[in-house]
């Protein structure tokens, strides 16, 4: 099975048992949140931003903002002062958004709790890692506010070599510094996106955490991940036969 980020996140609330998802994302980023596997969640929320005028994709959102400001919606949540056990952030993919929705999932997200976060293993250079934005596939610098975010917060994280780099954050703090002998050579990188990306692909499995999406499946599997897995197949399966019946 191909891994994404919507898998990532319905494997950790299987595994966990976790009951709540939030999702930060804009009206061109995120795009799955169908694929939520609902029946194990009593809240399912989304925060989503940059929306263009009459934008909707028929499936609720209960924290909207039509620009890339979010100071409103993240202001509403504090007074819910609602907690999430997993959240999804997949942002408009400049610097000062990814860094800032992954600062706001750190302060919604439960004691126990999982961030999973998009687009932090971008696959090529060039106009990929545009620092402003360009049609069709764009993953920005996320990938360097996701080191900086890690580097200063110091949690326990791991990053899954899948669907563009799929971090997963949470909330315990280490004992030891992850990034022991790479903050330097970061430092000096950091400020230039190309730069920063070649520092990045050199270093990726310790800088990252990396692991494949087999590891992933190995670490999380039990019965509850199997049962959601081959319904997932299931599903699938019937999918294609629809569209080959109905071509």
């Amino acid at each position: 099975m191909k891994l994404g980020k919507m898998e990532i996140v319905n494997i950790l609330s299987a595994f966990h048992g976790y009951t709540s998802y939030l999702e930060i994302s804009t009206a061109t980023t995120g795009g799955e949140f169908s694929r939520i596997d609902a029946a194990r969640l009593t809240k399912a929320h989304r925060l989503t931003y940059n929306m263009s005028i009459g934008f909707t994709d028929r499936a609720p959102i209960e924290f909207q903002s039509k620009t890339l400001d979010i100071e409103e919606c993240a202001a509403e949540l504090s007074r819910h002062d609602d907690r999430y056990d997993v959240i999804l952030v997949d942002p408009y993919h400049d610097y000062d958004c990814s860094y800032r929705d992954l600062d706001l999932a750190l302060r919604c997200v439960s004691d126990t709790g999982s961030i999973v976060v998009h687009d932090v293993l971008p696959p090529s250079n060039g106009r990929i890692i545009s620092p402003t934005f360009v049609p069709e596939a764009w993953c920005g610098v996320t990938f360097i506010a996701y080191v900086d975010f890690l580097m200063k917060e110091n949690l326990h994280f791991s990053t899954i070599d899948c669907d563009y780099g799929c971090g997963i954050i949470s909330k315990t703090r280490r004992h030891a510094d992850a990034f022991a002998g790479l903050r330097e050579g970061w430092q000096n990188a950091r400020s230039d996106h190309e730069e920063a990306f070649q520092y990045m692909s050199r270093h990726k499995h310790s800088l990252l955490n990396l692991q494949s999406g087999r590891d992933f499946a190995r670490k999380y599997d039990s019965p509850v991940t199997r049962e959601y897995l081959a319904e997932t197949r299931r599903d699938g399966i019937a999918r294609r036969i629809r569209k080959l019946w109905n071509a």
